[in-house]
């Protein structure tokens, strides 16, 4: 079993290489990159079109799929010392800060298009800022940064918690707004109606800023919500997908790295042994649904050819609000699936991990790489190396 997923994942290694990454931009889209032209056009985005997030456009999970990825790298290049593997760490970290930097006062977007290298989506998420505060607290603590990547590291996420602080408050519905300051679709980062794997992202952020910045103000304000916090955690409950979870674990690992007050790290990484339990639960429903839905590798058009469904609940009438009708795109989720509970069980310590490892084995040994389009395998190479660090 452990032979045929390292094999698996040094298929989905080059897979990554060769069909997601773009090395214009130093970023992971979303799908089979064979021709950048059918990626959104600056003169598209700038009409947000199809809608403000890029959805199904190939340019929605960037940062996400660069932030796993950079999590994966750090361990392969420890591994192999490989100059080759160093070097694309570099790039992705690069990439990301890119991103970073294009945006205005500490908005993160999402991505940005192969035309320009510059243009954006106006409305980011809060799972973009998550694997990229994520990716870029793993980076900085890996002995790998050099002392320019370091500080634009510092720039760019204390520029998020400054953002945070001006906009993350009961005026604004606690949301962090878009790039032009409206509201956005799901960039809450606070408040009453948000689920217990969506909480402890404010609180990693304002931490995350006063380690990488020595602000004491920032720890202050992360100390004022840890208690609700804790208290919000449990009991799990059903999610859309297990990302949320993968999303939960990840801020808590921050948290339980850097809080410096005793007794708190332990009860973070109390909260993530339950949530890695929990997820190794799921495992049968995952392999039911697969088993259920079978293979759904294929073409995946341009966004542009594509019919377009409405939103049901837009937040701006004033633009856009439609998405791609891409057949399949639940199974896609069904993959990642797959993929995050390994990862939730490894980096929660579950004592269940090698039921996880075995899934993850299955569903992905049974990916025909050349024929695959779609962005999954990135989310095994961060479960994958994650596993392998936590099983030393």
């Amino acid at each position: 079993m452990f032979d045929q997923l390292t094999q698996t994942v040094r298929q989905a290694y080059e897979y990554v290489r060769e069909k997601l990454y773009c090395p214009e931009t130093h970023l992971i889209y979303d799908h089979h990159m064979n021709d950048w032209h059918d990626l959104p056009t600056p003169e598209e985005i700038a009409a947000t079109l199809p809608n403000p997030c890029g959805y199904g456009t190939g340019m929605e999970d960037s940062m996400i799929n660069g932030g796993s990825m950079i999590d994966a790298m750090i361990e392969r290049a420890g591994e192999t010392g490989d100059p080759e593997d160093i070097a694309f760490l570099h790039e992705l970290v690069d990439g990301m800060l890119l991103t970073a930097e294009a945006g205005r006062d500490g908005y993160l977007p999402r991505s940005r298009t192969p035309w320009d290298g510059v243009s954006h989506y106006p409305d980011s998420s809060r799972d973009q800022y998550t694997l990229f505060l994520y990716a870029m607290h793993r980076f900085s603590a890996s002995g790998m940064a050099d002392e320019r990547e370091r500080m634009r590291i510092r720039r760019a996420v204390t520029a998020i918690a400054q953002r945070a602080r001006r906009n993350v408050t009961t005026a604004h519905d606690w949301d962090l707004l878009r790039e032009d300051g409206r509201h956005t679709l799901v960039t809450q980062m606070w408040g009453d109606t948000l689920g217990n794997h969506e909480v402890p992202r404010l609180p990693m952020l304002y931490l995350l800023a006063w380690q990488l910045s020595g602000e004491e103000e920032y720890l202050t304000l992360y100390r004022s919500l840890r208690e609700e916090v804790y208290a919000r955690l449990l009991p799990m409950t059903d999610y859309w997908h297990i990302y949320c979870v993968q999303q939960m674990q990840v801020s808590m690992q921050v948290m339980a790295n850097l809080d410096p007050d005793e007794a708190w790290p332990e009860r973070w990484r109390g909260v993530m042994r339950e949530a890695g339990d929990w997820c190794v639960g799921r495992i049968g429903k995952v392999r039911e649904t697969l088993g259920r839905k079978g293979d759904y590798r294929g073409s995946y058009p341009s966004f542009r050819e594509l019919p377009a469904i409405p939103w049901t609940r837009p937040v701006d009438s004033e633009l856009p609000a439609s998405s791609p009708d891409r057949p399949g795109v639940d199974v896609y989720f069904d993959y990642w699936d797959a993929a995050h509970i390994l990862f939730c069980a490894a980096i929660g310590g579950s004592e269940r991990t090698d039921e996880a490892f075995s899934l993850a084995a299955d569903i992905f040994s049974s990916i025909d790489y050349d024929r695959h389009v779609t962005g999954d395998p990135v989310q095994l190479m961060q479960a994958y190396y994650t596993w392998l660090k936590c099983s030393k």
